[in-house]
């Protein structure tokens, strides 16, 4: 996947005596030679049989004399024999008997790539998004493994457990803002076009959602999140803002489900509404942004001859809070409390013309109390009310 030139640009950059010193206490042995305890998790090293040494070109080596491993005459078949640089390194650091995943030599590529912010080069240069999607599902993989006890904590409290982790294949990263919550986003295929990474704590000089910048696969104004858990048995589409709306949705078995990552929608997201042929519900947050939202997305849909349904969430909630208030109620409460689109744009002209009939009710009120004096007959008692109720919708008054 990765060129001779790329890889060479890695070592080139990484100091490998360093990177192990990370790992283990080195000390100077001799010209260009430290050496340390081993530093290996399966190694109980009592006596200093770690080396790293710098060679005659220039390049470093490593290897533990206890293990036999990273010398290329490796007679020990405990471990294998990964070589002796800093990819070595990585993959041989991953390989021990806890250990729930052992690292490919492309995964160590990509692993010392970013840890040294080197950009990625691919050698298959007419194939860049096949490489770039490969690399991401790698990378989601890494992210998931490598799921922090902080990260995990963060989840549980928002309502998630480790069966819904695995399913989002969701994982956390070490950025400059700190650990952020990541989250694969996959296309209808499944292929992991990005990701969207959230702060696990509040920081001022950082925003809370970060997702991965425009590329040859990932363009977020044609982007919706769970999309690659539609069901074709249900003829509806649910439309919200961000990824524990859907994830904690789908947690609830409501279907279709799927979010807009907190950008405004688009022309792109109305073509795929168009081509899915399903009938879209919006359901996003019930603050006046929301409601803002709500209705630009709707009339765009309108545009093109869709008519929408609206699901108005309560007040200063969001889909993700409703779910895990309704739990398996919440597919009925989309049903019982959506609106038809005519319905939605004439909310606001209903509840103006029911506060102004109000009013009038008020001001003529005095009249009508005063007519109904004169009414004393059983009978027009019952008359009477019933004009008043039908003709100024007031209740008995005689």
């Amino acid at each position: 996947m990765f060129s001779s030139n790329f890889k060479d640009k890695i070592k080139q950059k990484i100091n490998l005596l360093e990177l192990i010193k990370e790992y283990t206490d080195l000390k100077p042995a001799g010209d260009n030679i430290w050496q340390g305890r081993c530093p290996h998790p399966d190694h109980d090293d009592t006596t200093p049989s770690f080396r790293v040494w710098k060679n005659n070109d220039n390049t470093w080596s490593w290897a533990c004399m206890g293990c036999h491993v990273g010398k290329k005459d490796t007679k020990d078949n405990k471990y294998r024999n990964y070589g002796s640089d800093c990819f070595a390194f990585v993959q041989w650091m991953s390989d021990h008997k806890n250990s729930k995943h052992i690292y490919s030599f492309t995964e160590s590529i990509m692993i010392l790539a970013d840890k040294y912010n080197i950009p990625y080069c691919s050698d298959d240069k007419n194939n860049k998004i096949a490489s770039l999607l490969e690399k991401n599902y790698i990378k989601a993989k890494c992210f998931n493994i490598n799921l922090s006890n902080q990260t995990k904590k963060y989840l549980y409290n928002r309502g998630l457990d480790d069966y819904d982790i695995q399913k989002w294949c969701i994982g956390s990263n070490l950025f400059k803002s700190g650990f952020r919550i990541t989250f694969p986003l996959f296309d209808s295929k499944k292929n992991v076009l990005g990701f969207s990474s959230r702060l696990i704590s509040k920081q001022n000089n950082y925003s809370k959602y970060i997702n991965s910048k425009e590329s040859e696969c990932f363009h977020k104004r044609s982007f919706l999140y769970g999309i690659h858990l539609l069901d074709e048995s249900c003829d509806e589409i649910r439309i919200t803002e961000g990824v524990f709306d859907v994830i904690l949705s789908n947690k609830y078995n409501t279907k279709n489900v799927v979010a807009t990552l907190g950008t405004a929608f688009t022309k792109e997201h109305v073509s795929i509404i168009k081509h899915l042929n399903k009938k879209p519900v919006f359901c996003l947050d019930g603050d006046k942004a929301g409601q803002r939202a709500t209705y630009n997305a709707v009339k765009l849909l309108a545009e093109e001859g869709i008519y929408s349904k609206i699901c108005i969430l309560p007040n200063n909630m969001d889909l993700a809070d409703l779910a895990n208030q309704k739990k398996n109620d919440l597919e009925k409460y989309i049903q019982d409390n959506s609106l038809l689109y005519f319905q939605f744009l004439l909310k606001d002209c209903s509840k103006l013309f029911d506060s102004k009939l109000n009013e009038l009710r008020l001001n003529f009120l005095p009249k009508i109390l005063d007519v109904a004096k004169s009414v004393n007959t059983k009978e027009e008692k019952i008359i009477f009310n019933n004009f008043i109720q039908e003709r100024f919708g007031i209740k008995q008054i005689c």
